[in-house]
């Protein structure tokens, strides 16, 4: 993955082909909205952040889903796949032209990062033994979707840090299940 991964370039990448996917157990819920890109710029390594931006993919189902995740199905499984939202591919070539702006400038001790952040709520009771989740990403540079992490325990990661063990995945409230 780490091979494939350098030839990702978010200042040149294109937007419509930027996808995350995730799989996790059919008992989490991803709502609308719960995947999101984040950028951060600092103006040094160490520095304050200088400018972030939030890009809000959306979920994709159906005809717009790739094929290329088929087998990475798994029983008692759902695997979400998100896009950038189309009213948000301008806002990332917003944010491709300020850094390649940057670049042109004296950016030696810039430094910058990005994340996806994707947020999740639970069905019911959360069941003993680790909570396995997926992560895979997918842009114009690769073919198809290349993982991120695998069977990562969201479980362990929750409790340390700072979950309650009696509730360390939260339950989802009526507005997130029937958005599903």
């Amino acid at each position: 993955s780490m091979v494939k991964l350098r030839a990702f370039d978010l200042k040149t990448t294109d937007p419509e082909q930027l996808m995350v996917a995730v799989r996790h157990p059919d008992w989490i819920r991803i709502p609308q909205g719960g995947a999101v890109m984040i950028i951060e710029e600092r103006s040094a390594p160490e520095g304050p952040v200088v400018q972030r931006d939030e890009i809000v993919f959306e979920r994709i189902e159906g005809a717009r889903e790739p094929a290329g995740l088929a087998s990475e199905r798994r029983n008692g499984t759902t695997l979400s796949v998100f896009a950038v939202a189309p009213g948000d591919a301008d806002r990332v070539r917003s944010v491709q032209r300020r850094l390649g702006a940057r670049r042109s400038q004296d950016a030696s001790r810039a430094s910058g990062s990005l994340s996806v952040s994707v947020k999740g709520c639970r069905v019911g009771p959360v069941p003993e033994g680790p909570v396995p989740v997926s992560t895979f990403l997918a842009a114009g540079e690769f073919d198809g979707f290349v993982p991120l992490l695998r069977d990562f325990d969201l479980k362990a990661a929750m409790r340390e840090a700072g979950a309650p063990v009696e509730d360390t995945i939260a339950s989802c409230d009526a507005a997130a299940v029937d958005g599903d």
